[in-house]
């Protein structure tokens, strides 16, 4: 840090005609590790201890902060516990251990202090090779992807099957998930990435990274950044996609629903027209041939009434919580979260009427009373 890049140039010349040596790097030996590591964790309830995932399926701990000057160290731990290459270890405090995970589709839990693997996925029949894992506190569970077009949700209480969580159409390769936000982000070989909420196990969005990488045209790994509400990709470099960018692109630039949660769908008869809500737009469709007839935005609604323009603090801050017909299917009732009920022309979207509660600050206008007829 500091160093000038003519400083950084001269000490590398003054290397290679050896008038400087080299830094030492001390070579220390893990005595039991005879083959490569796939996977690697360390945690601080075990302190100054790695554990490693083998090619040959075993898992292995070594103290590599250990008292006096050692080239070398033994195994703490060295347990086959898989059949072929472990893919991942992910910690979990309340189990004082560890998940592994492997190419041949099992899954076991490891405890440390006892030293013995206990397999949750026995029930399984039909196994398939799992590529990524990571654990889920708040739901106790654990979420896997592999060579199969979904994610899996395993329960450590249980030997039930596990919950699908589907819609890729491609191997997911990769999967994480943001806890505070209740987020459970994957991503195929085909960099498509889903985003499902862990409180309803419903997919809230998808979206296609559609930049090219050389010399692959794959993202390779993936995490999510908490601190940064983002999702954060690599190829050759990393990639970040906030949620906010996240949750609006389509792979089909044609798209016409909706980008948020849907509230509602409702049936009109008399105009054979389907009318969908979220929490921002209202979308009536034409049945028949599935086409989009009118679009209804909250501020659009806001517009077409004297409501709230003085406070546009408070303005921002309305969304659509509920939206109904009456019973003659001309208009359509749309409620609002600071308790206010729009009555709309179904035909042309016309505002034609606003209901405003008493307590609500608007009801101190020049309003007119709210009929009790």
């Amino acid at each position: 840090a500091g160093e000038s890049r003519a400083d950084f140039r001269l000490r590398q010349d003054r290397i290679r005609m050896k008038e400087v040596p080299p830094p030492k790097v001390d070579l220390q030996i893990l005595r039991q590790m005879d083959s490569p590591a796939m996977s690697m964790v360390s945690h601080l309830s075990v302190p100054e201890t790695i554990f490693l995932g083998l090619s040959n399926g075993s898992v292995q701990a070594y103290d590599i902060l250990a008292p006096g000057n050692q080239d070398s160290f033994d195994a703490l731990l060295n347990m086959r516990v898989h059949d072929g290459s472990i893919s991942t270890l992910t910690w979990v405090d309340s189990l004082y251990g560890f998940f592994t995970t492997g190419v041949d589709g099992k899954i076991h839990t490891l405890n440390v202090d006892r030293k013995e693997a206990k397999r949750i996925n026995s029930h399984q029949r039909e196994l398939h090779p799992i590529h990524d894992a990571c654990w889920v506190d708040s739901a106790r569970l654990l979420a896997t992807c592999g060579t199969e077009r979904h994610v899996s949700l395993w329960s450590t209480s249980s030997q039930a099957p596990p919950i699908v969580l589907g819609g890729h159409l491609a191997n997911v390769s990769h999967v994480c998930c943001g806890e505070d936000e209740n987020l459970l982000v994957s991503m195929d070989v085909e960099k498509c990435i889903k985003v499902f909420d862990l409180r309803t196990l419903r997919p809230l969005q998808s979206c296609i990274d559609y930049d090219t990488y050389h010399p692959v045209n794959r993202l390779t790994a993936m995490t999510y950044d908490s601190t940064r509400n983002s999702v954060v990709m690599a190829a050759t470099a990393p990639v970040v996609w906030p949620l906010s960018k996240l949750m609006v692109p389509f792979p089909d630039p044609g798209y016409k629903g909706h980008q948020r949660n849907v509230l509602c769908v409702l049936y009109n008869p008399m105009f054979h027209q389907l009318v969908t809500a979220d929490m921002e737009v209202v979308k009536i469709w034409q049945v028949e041939d599935g086409e989009l007839a009118t679009v209804l935005t909250v501020e659009s609604l806001l517009n077409a009434t004297d409501l709230v323009k003085a406070d546009e603090e408070r303005r921002q801050k309305v969304y659509i919580v509920s939206a109904m017909t009456d019973s003659t299917n001309r208009r359509l009732l749309v409620g609002l979260t600071n308790g206010i009920v729009l009555i709309i022309n179904f035909a042309n979207g016309q505002v034609l009427r606003e209901m405003v509660p008493l307590w609500s600050p608007e009801a101190e206008g020049n309003h007119p009373p709210i009929s009790t007829a």
